[in-house]
């Protein structure tokens, strides 16, 4: 199953990266590099899955052991599959 209409959420909060100060406040202190919150996931966090559209948050990362980004695709597989329709695929541009 392709992920790529849903909405980029950390698999452990379930948060969007512009509701994670984190990644917020990077998008704002270097415009020169990010435009949002969501690119800083897209282009530098090392946690990101493209393909399931999932990440980890630092707090979330480390509540999880800190695995490894090899043991991260399937927990995350298995993560959207249980989110079911709470991880609502993108509506009109909401990405």
């Amino acid at each position: 199953m392709g992920y790529e209409n849903y909405i980029v959420r950390c698999a452990g909060c379930g948060e969007r990266p512009e509701q994670i100060p984190e990644y917020r406040d990077r998008a704002r202190e270097e415009p020169e590099s990010f435009n949002s919150a969501q690119e800083v996931v897209l282009l530098d966090e090392g946690t990101f899955d493209p393909n399931t559209r999932l990440f980890l948050c630092t707090d979330c990362y480390i509540k999880a052991g800190m695995p490894l980004n090899s043991d991260l695709r399937g927990r995350y597989e298995l993560v959207r599959n249980m989110m079911g329709d709470w991880a609502n695929p993108i509506k009109g541009g909401d990405k």
